[in-house]
């Protein structure tokens, strides 16, 4: 079943790249994905270093910019 990969990071973005990677490894029905910083209103909360992970199987495709209705 096709899924959608979401990674969000505060900051650690050689986390999030290798988490981006070893889920795309290990779970081989990914058909896009984004690496977002969680920004400051959210890392405030999580701390530095803290990286998020989301996979849907009912998502739109992800494409940076784009928002919900």
């Amino acid at each position: 079943r096709p899924v959608r990969l979401g990674v969000q990071h505060c900051p650690a973005p050689a986390a999030a790249a290798d988490l981006v990677v070893r889920v795309r490894e290990n779970l081989r029905s990914v058909t896009s994905s984004i690496t977002v910083d969680l920004g400051p209103v959210l890392g405030c909360h999580v701390g530095p270093g803290a990286v998020g992970v989301v996979i849907g199987t009912q998502l739109d495709p992800i494409t940076r910019g784009s928002s919900a209705g």
